[in-house]
C-alpha cells in the first residue's frame, strides 16, 4: 500500500515536471505555453482579473491545451481538432504592471466533459508549481 502511494507520488511529480517544462521559457527557448500566449488576443473571452488585494483589474489571455487523462499536457494550441480526450485552458494575467506577469489565475474545461480527479490534481499541481516559480523569479 505504501509503495503504491510512493509510486503515485513519483508519477505525479514526473507529470507536473513535464508540464512545467512546456510552460517555462528559458533565455534561449520560448515555451509552448508562452508561444500560445503571444498568439492570443488580450481580453476577449479571458476577460480581466480582479485582484482583491489591491482592487485593480488586469487583462488576461487564454492558453488552451490538450491533455491526457493522467494530466500530462500534450500541446498548447487553439487547434480545434477533437482527437485528444481533454481540452482545457489556463486564464493568464498578461499585464507587465502586475507583480507576477503571466500568472495563471484560472483553469477551464473546454470540452464540457467530466474531468477525472487525477487529471484535476495534476493540473492544479502544475499551476501551483508554475505560479510559485514565477513568484520566486519576481523577487
Amino acid at each position: 500500500m505504501e509503495s503504491e502511494k510512493l509510486e503515485e507520488f513519483k508519477n505525479f511529480r514526473r507529470i507536473v515536471r513535464h508540464n512545467i517544462d512546456k510552460m517555462i521559457s528559458t533565455f534561449d527557448c520560448i515555451s509552448e505555453f508562452h508561444k500560445e500566449l503571444l498568439e492570443e488576443s488580450i481580453g476577449g473571452n479571458a476577460g480581466e482579473y480582479f485582484d482583491k488585494e489591491n482592487g485593480m483589474k488586469y487583462p488576461c489571455a487564454a492558453a488552451n491545451f490538450y491533455v491526457k487523462e493522467n494530466g500530462e499536457i500534450i500541446k498548447f494550441t487553439n487547434d480545434v481538432r477533437n482527437d485528444f480526450p481533454y481540452k482545457m485552458g489556463f486564464r493568464v494575467i498578461v499585464d507587465l504592471g502586475y507583480p507576477v506577469d503571466a500568472k495563471v489565475v484560472g483553469i477551464s474545461n473546454l470540452k464540457n466533459k467530466y474531468i477525472p480527479d487525477d487529471l484535476k490534481r495534476v493540473i492544479v499541481g502544475t499551476v501551483a508549481v508554475y505560479n510559485s516559480k514565477l513568484e520566486e523569479l519576481a523577487k
